[in-house]
């Protein structure tokens, strides 16, 4: 029943089947802890039950660490003139170049420091984020959320980097 619910989903897609694939992944999660409570392997069971987790899986792999950043910058792209204020620039004085660089600036430090402050919350709220991503992040330990710290770092110190 999962499996032919991910299926319609995928295929209804434009149509809502997003909600189908919200559905198989609840399902998914059932299926799977209901053969991991009976002691049994599942077999063909568990893997009809893949494709829902994968799915949903990749979708949130892609939506956590670029969500909150993207609404930030497209917030930010239109408040160049604000950001050149701030700097103690003349908005009327910005110069293409300028402003090109301002947005790129803030776009790269929106996504640094998100990806710094999610680094820690990964590490804190480990348990709940094996059980969302359940069987894939199994072996998943708190050092592993930290690795997304230098990557946040590097992107802030490009960020200031380009307010120089």
């Amino acid at each position: 029943m999962t499996f032919g619910i991910t299926i319609l989903g995928v295929l209804t897609f434009p149509f809502g089947g997003f909600v189908l694939i919200i559905v198989a992944w609840f399902l998914a999660r059932a299926s799977i802890d209901l053969i991991e409570n009976e002691g049994g392997q599942g077999g063909a069971k568990r893997w009809l039950a893949y494709p829902a987790l994968a799915i949903s899986g990749a979708t949130l792999s892609v939506l956590i660490p670029a969500g909150p950043a993207f609404i930030l910058v497209a917030w930010g792209i239109g408040e160049d003139q604000h950001f050149a204020t701030l700097r103690g620039i003349e908005p009327s004085a910005l110069r293409p170049f300028e402003s090109f660089r301002l947005r790129w600036a803030f776009g790269i430090g929106c996504f640094g420091a998100w990806w710094l402050v999610l680094s820690g919350l990964m590490a804190v709220l480990l348990r709940p984020l094996r059980w969302v991503f359940r069987p894939f992040f199994d072996a998943m330990q708190w050092k592993h959320a930290l690795w997304l710290t230098p990557v946040g770092a590097a992107a802030s110190l490009c960020a200031l980097l380009l307010l120089m």
